[in-house]
């Protein structure tokens, strides 16, 4: 959960970027989690450590231009990531705002970040009508109002996170196995293997915690941590025998196969195998030596891994 600290700094820089986006006039709006939150509870997720605002990409100038009032305020820009404008409290506090870009196309609004990361099922539905947010609508959070879509609900519904969104439902942050599929096809087989999965992320996380460089990416410590990349066999097996009697579909054999392998990670964390290590120093010896044929060639290295979704 957040510290009571870390959700003043989050509000604080929310309204710094709200009224600095209102004071020049680009149209911003409350998204994701942030905006669940205003719709449930009116405040925000207290697991969430972030905002989410959306905002056009045609202002995308408008606002880089503004870097100098950023940094007036003691606020960093961060520019990294493909489709989103980060705002950070702080050079070593890393709580932010993020400021999605939507193309404008032909009426509807397309997504320029990496759709793998949305909510499990709704990676096709992010797409969403102008309708939504012209005019723009308002929301209350924290006690004082927000832009924000209008027919909110709907909005969260049809385009964020399924008909089930006033739920809360664990977040999972460490593998991001979920395979293409529709939020219609859901089935309460799926919704106990999702469920089952952020179980285990958080024990995982909960194993990590205390770890050497435990403030890194979760997939990060995935790779260094030399946890395994594919679940054995015998054990997805065992787990789709659990969850379904008939013929699984190739949703819940997928799912099934991250679950396994979640759960086989928490045993390797928790009795520390042999090929644990082994991989672990197999994996360290591959980085080096990927650096070091980097530098020979004298190109950037960027380290890579499969998977690693965030959702909220």
């Amino acid at each position: 959960m957040r510290p009571e600290c870390c959700t003043q700094h989050l509000l604080e820089l929310m309204g710094f970027t709200s009224d600095l986006l209102a004071r020049h006039g680009i149209v911003h709006w409350l998204d994701y989690g942030t905006l669940l939150g205003a719709v449930r509870e009116g405040e925000l997720i207290r697991w969430d450590n972030d905002v989410d605002f959306s905002m056009l990409q045609r202002q995308e100038q408008a606002v880089l231009a503004l870097s100098e009032e950023i940094a007036a305020a003691d606020y960093c820009l961060d520019t990294s990531q493909q489709g989103v404008i980060r705002i950070l409290y702080s050079e070593v506090n890393e709580l932010h705002v993020d400021l999605f870009l939507w193309e404008v196309r032909d009426g509807l609004l397309l997504p320029l970040e990496d759709t793998s990361y949305a909510w499990p099922g709704m990676a096709s539905r992010l797409a969403f009508p102008e309708r939504f947010i012209v005019p723009i609508g308002e929301i209350s959070l924290h006690g004082r109002r927000f832009p924000a879509p209008r027919s909110a609900h709907e909005f969260l519904r049809d385009h964020r996170y399924g008909p089930s969104y006033a739920t809360p439902a664990r977040s999972i942050k460490s593998i991001g196995l979920y395979p293409s599929y529709d939020i219609e096809e859901t089935t309460p087989e799926i919704e106990r293997l999702i469920a089952r999965i952020a179980a285990g992320d958080q024990r995982l996380a909960e194993l990590r915690s205390g770890s050497r460089g435990s403030h890194r990416r979760a997939v990060e410590l995935w790779h260094k941590a030399g946890l395994p990349i594919s679940p054995n066999p015998a054990r997805v097996s065992a787990l789709l025998a659990q969850v379904c009697a008939d013929r699984p579909t190739a949703t819940v054999e997928t799912l099934s196969r991250s679950a396994a392998l979640v759960e086989q990670a928490i045993d390797e964390l928790e009795h520390r195998p042999p090929g644990l290590v082994i991989r672990k120093a197999g994996r360290r010896m591959r980085r080096i030596a990927e650096v070091v044929v980097a530098r020979l060639q004298r190109r950037p290295h960027r380290a890579g891994f499969p998977f690693g979704v965030e959702t909220t």
